[in-house]
């Protein structure tokens, strides 16, 4: 998998100049250009908007620590300088990426890991009945403590020893709703 150069932080006077670069890209990315992720388009959180500088919602959500409070202070410069990854790795996965359904809570969620560079993207499927109608793009971080990667394999191998390989039509955890 080939991905951008990350953003340094150095090239830039502060935090926000940095992430309106990052900003910039994500428009590109996500809101410019039409994403999706094995053939479902990718949409983003629209609420809460809970930042006075304007940013999207899932943007400031992935560059931000915490309580996602409208401070600069709360934004992770792990974070905000991997944003130009997220969507080759969403558009055009390969096989450095793991790709596998998660439950979390009443959630069932897409993890993208791409192990080599200890990052992870979170989707979430939105449904009409039974069928994807589109994903949003939930969360995206690098996997800090690196010993924090552990989880994500195992959680890979577990369900590539139950389910076997991933298939985006057919989430295991899903419950079908009755027709009628």
């Amino acid at each position: 998998m080939i991905v951008p150069e990350r953003l340094f932080e150095k090239n830039y006077p502060s935090k926000l100049a940095l992430a309106k670069e990052a900003a910039g890209i994500f428009e590109y990315d996500f809101i410019k250009t039409p994403t999706s992720f094995m053939g479902y388009p990718i949409r983003l959180k629209n609420y809460p908007q809970n930042n006075s500088f304007g940013f999207n919602p899932t943007f400031w959500h992935i560059i931000t620590n915490g309580e996602h409070q409208d401070s600069i202070s709360n934004i992770d410069i792990e974070r905000v300088t991997r944003i130009g990854w997220i969507q080759p790795i969403i558009s055009n996965p390969d096989e450095d990426i793991w790709i596998y359904w998660e439950q979390r809570g009443n959630a069932n969620r897409i993890c993208l890991v791409y192990s080599e560079k200890r990052y992870v993207i979170i989707l979430e499927p939105r449904y009409n009945g039974n069928k994807i109608k589109y994903i949003l793009l939930w969360s995206a971080f690098f996997i800090i403590p690196e010993s924090n990667l552990y989880k994500y394999k195992r959680n890979n191998r577990i369900f590539k020893s139950k389910y076997g390989f991933f298939d985006i039509n057919h989430c295991p955890y899903k419950t079908e709703k009755p027709h009628g």
